[in-house]
């Protein structure tokens, strides 16, 4: 047990009132007349301190030996008070010192976080996008693309098209952007996994890692090879897209488990997780951001002024 001033300062009292007991119970110990426990105590208090006023003292070999030894303690127990307290101020200071570490270490990272978030927000602008044109009907691609959160199974209908978004080339079909992007973004956000210390922003951490763990089921290998596989006259390709046209609501799976319709159906399912988890990161990410930028500053948050002088290379 580590020996602490107030462990010390227990010990000290106790041989008092222990040494008092002694001088108290052997007779003829000391030179005073009527010896009362309270005078006992007093000689006690007075040897252990080094003081020896003189006016009473010891009459005997053993009463001598027994005042010595407790001279000699009082004058080690002070040294152990002495120590213990230093022990405590340093151990109070090594603690103070690790806890202003780490907040050091919490705002840097929380600022490295915030810089590196706004090139992810561009990731998943794009990657939004890309699901937008997979999830919209050819026709309604026109003009800047919004998200639609509340897409049904025939809006894929068009996941072979080519896409109207001049970055992005018109010669491949939309659902091929999707993946690339889809690629894209699991690779950064594993960066962030990587790189970034997550144990206060264990929301962030959670999302993440179930995003991660959405692996479109095996969709993409099928879907793209019914561009190439035929079965008759048609392509598995173009008989999937009329599949699509024709449904009002969701196919179940169970009852398309070996049907050209199952990659479009996982892919649909896909799809709805991968919404609802970016909007929840999208969430998390503005906290981050809004802290930092209004120099909220707390266990894991910085001033704004700090992300100025941070940059992130983007190229890599």
């Amino acid at each position: 047990m580590k020996l602490t001033p107030i462990h010390v300062l227990i010990l000290y009292v106790g041989l008092v009132l222990a040494y008092a007991g002694v001088y108290y119970s052997i007779p003829d110990t000391l030179n005073a007349e009527d010896l009362s426990f309270i005078k006992s105590l007093y000689f006690s208090m007075v040897t252990i301190t080094t003081l020896g006023y003189g006016d009473i003292t010891p009459q005997s070999d053993l009463s001598m030996m027994i005042t010595g030894s407790e001279s000699m303690l009082g004058m080690v127990i002070v040294g152990l008070f002495l120590s213990s307290l230093w022990q405590s101020y340093r151990d109070r200071l090594e603690k103070d010192q690790a806890r202003a570490l780490e907040r050091e270490s919490a705002r840097q990272n929380m600022a490295e976080m915030a810089a590196y978030f706004s090139y992810l927000v561009m990731v998943l602008d794009e990657f939004e996008v890309r699901v937008a044109e997979v999830t919209l009907p050819k026709k309604q691609r026109s003009g800047k693309l919004e998200l639609n959160r509340e897409f049904t199974f025939s809006d894929m209908q068009d996941l072979y098209e080519p896409s109207h978004n001049l970055r992005f080339g018109f010669s491949a079909p939309v659902i091929d952007h999707y993946f690339d992007a889809l690629d894209n973004l699991r690779s950064e956000l594993k960066f962030v996994l990587a790189n970034f210390d997550l144990t206060n922003f264990q929301n962030i951490r959670t999302t993440i890692i179930a995003f991660l763990r959405t692996r479109n089921q095996d969709c993409r290998s099928a879907l793209k090879s019914y561009q190439v596989t035929s079965a008759g006259s048609e392509t598995l390709q173009q008989i999937l897209v009329k599949l699509i046209k024709e449904q009002q609501g969701m196919p179940e799976l169970d009852q398309n488990e070996s049907s050209v319709l199952t990659p479009a159906i996982l892919l649909f399912s896909s799809l709805q997780t991968q919404i609802a988890q970016i909007d929840k990161l999208r969430g998390e990410i503005d906290i981050v951001r809004m802290k930092v930028f209004t120099g909220n500053i707390d266990d894991n948050s910085v001033g704004g002024d700090s992300l100025a002088h941070l940059t992130y290379d983007v190229s890599r």
